[in-house]
């Protein structure tokens, strides 16, 4: 209805007004949906009555009160005028279609009455919300309207457009007479919404939003008022404004529109009448009656709910258990009528853990565990979780019931693995040792006892499946015990006879392909062919997807990772590292974590001490360490190897004293944390201790058959820590057993070995060993040990009188150590006397002073000691803030005082200024 359109309509009601204060009685029916203005326009009729010198007597209806007989006929006769012995009405009983001689005396009793005040003034009645009155009511009504002719009364109801079947009757009953009129009109029009909104706001802020509130109340004056309201106080639609609005209307609303707009709000969008009606247990046609209705209203656009707060608000009015129910009986009916797989999975999972479903609903099973395979193919790894704890509930199998839990496992192990040894670790392993789980889940749960270093119960379990498998035709079975002589030694057979190593990444089977390409790169670095494992680690990863991980996917992408870092392909693996992050969701925790401590791994390997650190504090902050299990070595390694070249002991220790479990030393993480922490100890002075962590490293991989270079060069850092104490000849052994290894062959390898033989070789010696040493570290990018040497060169070249090659070489050196961070080479390049054990000669050039710079002016000095560490003049002229110009005047003065013809020619301790 327009807003003009009420003055047309009170036009029309005045006139009927007129008529019947001439003698002409009439019904006046206002017919409009719920919340449409019909109320309001009865108010605004009755008011112009009483101006008018009418009599109104008024009642409103309410369907609580429809079991009351006479309830609103009581509210019309409450009013002085009326005689008192009307007042109170006697209590009748109605037969259902017969009028009783007492209820007749009452009516005519009534209808005395009316005429008798008629005669003084006219008299209008007017029944609000008519379809609601009581029986006895109703019947009244009819008694008066049957004689009204010439009376001066009028009767004003207000109804709705389409009459209930329990109020068909009184429709019908009523429209038969001649003086019956029927005023019929709708929600307001796009104008009518302009209209309103335009006496709240300006006209540009109506312009911008009468479309999205003319759609969204459908012109229904009741939303429409409530969405003004909600856009004035956020600027959108609300819970407590515009679903309200929404749920009053319901309250006022015929049963039947309620039901359908609740199941609207279950099942949502791309709803047929056909679902619709099944879910209520309702006739189409019914269905369509009510929807017809509520799209009038303004309530439905096309037959949908036009905005999710009215869906939210009709769903949290709901009881909780009526609202499980319809959203079980929503996934059953989309499921019958071959609905999408999520939207039947969303209706399960909303339903909640209510009764377990007959035999007959195995159904319910299949698709919760379909839509958890497409969550967790999506990255959405809560939802399969959710999926996959729902069809636990829901399994009648025992069977069925414990691989639902070894797949919910798997994903929750995703997000964090103390979550499955939490809820789930207990149960698998019995069902594991009872049989109930295949190899392959058996072999998972293997996995999972050994990240958490329950080794007891691993030996269990595994003892199983080795049983079930005594003629050894389990591959899987196989290619998990060459997984295992690498990732966990001890675990694995004694004696067992090592097959020639083969890439066996294109012999995919059909039960876990990642299974045997973990195991293919295993048997290839157990082998040291560390070059081919590296080839086959490209591969892994060039074949590797996140939405296609698996528990052994992530493991092959975690070695695959580590062993292009232990070649020193450093930039592939990082490049593959960046990648991988960008697929993963950011519900895969244990994933992200995992990645995240290879980056800090490939960092530290390049000499980005800074990264090191970060990325492995990165990687403890997305899981906590006691989630790592034995994997924490790998980001406690990275940091406390950083830390301290950094210089930042604290820190170091800190995460040294940080408690790990023992079984870390029983997998392939223990050697690498004990290098790292054996260097700790070593920066602090505590060489023993250093020594004994070096050789603790030595002896677990020699007792596992894995003593290779590219796991941990324990054997250079055990000699590191005999020169540290005072024993070259210990030193010496060490470095040429290295050296004489068949896998020594690796670039970085053997640069630590030549590093460490030239530490114990003659002074003559030295200098051709480390540049050496330095041309290989260059091919592998680790500018933190390529500054290690050219340390040792620069002494080298000094303790020959090579003081122009010195201070060359401490250029480097210094640049190379303040690049990476390491501010314990710093120390060292000012104060190798500190040093003896590596250096044990007198110190460099660097420590001594030169009495000519004494001449210099504190600009000049800031300015010779920027050029001797190689900045160039536009460098230094950006860091200290003045032209180049008065850079190139400073360096001639420099020259002139320290009786020097070029820059090359600077003395090297002038860079001691600059700590």
């Amino acid at each position: 209805m327009r807003l003009v359109e009420r003055d047309e309509q009170l036009r029309c009601l005045s006139d009927v007004l007129a008529e019947s204060a001439a003698g002409r009685g009439a019904v006046v029916s206002l017919e409009a949906p719920a919340s449409c203005g019909r109320t309001a326009l009865l108010d605004a009729f009755t008011r112009r009555a009483r101006e008018h010198g009418a009599l109104v007597l008024t009642a409103t209806c309410s369907a609580t009160e429809q079991d009351l007989p006479f309830a609103a006929l009581s509210q019309l006769l409450h009013h002085p005028r009326v005689p008192g012995e009307l007042a109170d009405l006697p209590e009748v009983a109605l037969p259902p279609d017969a009028v009783t001689p007492e209820l007749a005396r009452i009516l005519h009793a009534v209808w005395r009455a009316l005429l008798v005040l008629a005669t003084e003034q006219p008299v209008v009645l007017a029944v609000d919300n008519v379809a609601s009155a009581d029986q006895a009511s109703r019947l009244c009504l009819l008694h008066l309207a049957a004689r009204l002719g010439s009376a001066r009364v009028l009767v004003a109801i207000t109804d709705d457009v389409e009459p209930s079947r329990r109020h068909l009757g009184f429709r019908a009953e009523l429209s038969r007479h001649a003086h019956f009129r029927r005023l019929r009109f709708g929600p307001l029009s796009r104008g009518g919404v302009e209209a309103l909104l335009t006496a709240r706001w300006d006209e540009s802020t109506v312009a911008d939003r009468i479309a999205e509130v003319f759609r969204i109340s459908g012109g229904n004056p009741l939303l429409v008022r409530a969405l003004a309201d909600d856009y004035e106080a956020a600027g959108t639609a609300r819970r407590d404004g515009y679903g309200l609005a929404v749920l009053s209307w319901l309250h006022r609303g015929e049963p039947a529109a309620t039901d359908v707009v609740r199941g609207l709000a279950v099942l949502g969008e791309d709803t047929s009448t056909a679902e619709l009606a099944t879910l209520l247990r309702a006739s189409p046609d019914t269905v369509d009656q009510a929807l017809g209705a509520l799209t009038t209203a303004g309530l439905l656009e096309k037959g949908r709910l036009p905005h999710p707060v009215a869906r939210d608000a009709v769903l949290d009015a709901l009881p909780a258990a009526d609202r499980a129910e319809l959203h079980r009986r929503a996934a059953r009916v989309r499921h019958e009528h071959g609905g999408p797989l999520s939207s039947v999975a969303d209706h399960l999972l909303e339903a909640g853990r209510g009764p377990a479903p007959d035999q007959d609903e195995e159904w319910v099973v299949d698709v919760l565990l379909d839509a958890a395979d497409s969550a967790a193919a999506e990255g959405d790894l809560a939802r399969a979780v959710a999926c996959l704890s729902r069809a636990h509930d829901a399994c009648h199998d025992d069977h069925r019931r414990i691989l639902v839990l070894a797949r919910l496992a798997d994903v929750e192990w995703q997000s964090n693995p103390l979550t499955t040894a939490a809820t789930c670790l207990t149960r698998l392993v019995e069902g594991a040792s009872s049989g109930v789980l295949g190899s392959r889940e058996q072999l998972v749960v293997i996995r999972y006892l050994l990240w958490h270093g329950r080794h007891d119960e691993a030996d269990e379990v595994l003892a199983e499946v080795r049983a079930s498998d005594a003629n050894g035709v389990d591959g899987q079975l196989a290619d998990f015990e060459t997984w295992l002589a690498l990732a966990h030694p001890r675990m694995a057979r004694r004696h067992r006879p090592v097959s020639a190593p083969r890439d066996r990444l294109t012999e995919v089977t059909a039960d876990d392909p990642w299974l045997r390409v973990t195991a293919a790169m295993s048997e290839l670095v157990a082998a040291g062919r560390s070059r081919d494992a590296a080839d086959s680690a490209e591969r892994c990863l060039s074949g590797l997807r996140f939405r296609q991980r698996s528990c052994w996917s992530e493991e092959a992408a975690a070695l695959a990772l580590q062993i292009l870092a232990g070649v020193d392909r450093l930039d592939t693996a990082a490049r593959w590292c960046h990648r991988l992050l960008a697929e993963a969701s950011a519900d895969a925790v244990t994933w992200r974590a995992t990645i995240t401590s290879a980056l800090a791994d490939i960092a530290l390997r390049t000499g980005d001490l800074v990264g090191a650190v970060t990325h492995g504090r990165a990687a403890l902050a997305l899981l906590p360490p006691k989630a790592w299990g034995v994997t924490v070595g790998a980001p406690l390694s990275s940091i406390v190897l950083a830390a301290t070249r950094k210089g930042e002991y604290a820190v170091a220790a800190d995460h040294v004293r940080q408690p790990v479990p023992s079984a870390l030393f029983e997998s392939r993480h223990g050697p690498r944390y004990l290098y790292a922490r054996g260097h700790y100890h070593l920066a602090v002075n505590h060489g023993h201790r250093a020594l004994a962590d070096f050789l603790s490293c030595g002896e677990l991989l020699r007792g596992w058959g894995l003593d290779l270079t590219s796991m941990v060069p324990w054997r250079t850092s055990a000699a590191e820590a005999w020169l540290h104490l005072g024993n070259h000849d210990q030193a010496r052994q060490l470095a040429y057993e290295q050296t004489a290894r068949s896998d020594a062959g690796h670039p970085r390898t053997r640069a630590l070995s030549l590093r460490m033989l030239a530490a114990t070789s003659p002074a003559d010696r030295r200098p051709e060993l480390l540049t050496e040493a330095l041309e290989l570290l260059e091919q592998c990018g680790d500018r933190y040990e390529q500054a290690q040497v050219l340390t040792d060169l620069s002494h080298g070249h000094h303790v020959l009188g090579e003081n122009r090659r010195a201070r060359m070489v401490f250029r480097r050196a210094w640049h190379l150590a303040e690049v990476t961070g390491a501010a314990l080479l710093l120390q060292k390049l000012l104060r190798a006397d500190e040093h003896p054990a590596v250096s044990p000669t007198p110190p460099p050039l660097a420590t001594r002073r030169c009495a000519d710079t004494t001449a210099l002016t504190a600009s000049e000095h800031r300015v010779a000691s920027l050029a001797v560490l190689g900045c160039s003049n536009r460098e230094i002229a950006a860091k200290l803030h003045i032209t180049v110009s008065t850079v190139e005047q400073h360096l001639t003065r420099i020259y002139r005082k320290l009786n020097i013809k070029r820059r090359r020619d600077l003395p090297v301790e002038l860079g001691v200024g600059i700590l």
